[in-house]
């Protein structure tokens, strides 16, 4: 998988989520590598993609069950820009705190309703 993201990313990629913001491809490989040691089980499923000239617009899911917590799921959506027909620029939109909070009885409840009264 590292291998393929050498092959797919821009040496001058700028990516960020809602917990990191690397810049460079080496830096985000290494993200992604200590992602992946930290993670007992790691699966993403791409529902959607959208192209449009440079510009990529993906749905996907995530499940991560870390060494020491509960598993992750959370529904996300990626924007990518290309540059040389690599990806240049990757941001990813997700909830951390309901990829947390929904694992955690009482609290689960709680999130949902703050939730609910500002929807």
């Amino acid at each position: 998988m590292l291998a393929l993201l050498a092959e797919l990313y821009h040496p001058e990629i700028e990516f960020r989520d809602p917990i990191q913001e690397v810049r460079g491809r080496d830096a985000f490989i290494e993200a992604n590598r200590r992602l992946i040691r930290r993670a007992q089980r790691i699966c993403f499923v791409v529902h959607d993609v959208i192209e449009s000239g440079d510009r990529i617009v993906a749905t996907w899911r995530f499940s991560l069950l870390t060494r020491v917590g509960p598993e992750l799921q959370a529904e996300a959506m990626s924007y990518m820009a290309l540059r040389d027909g690599l990806i240049v620029r990757h941001r990813d939109y997700w909830d951390p705190a309901g990829a947390v909070l929904v694992k955690i009885p009482g609290i689960s409840a709680l999130y949902r309703k703050l939730l609910g009264a500002i929807a």
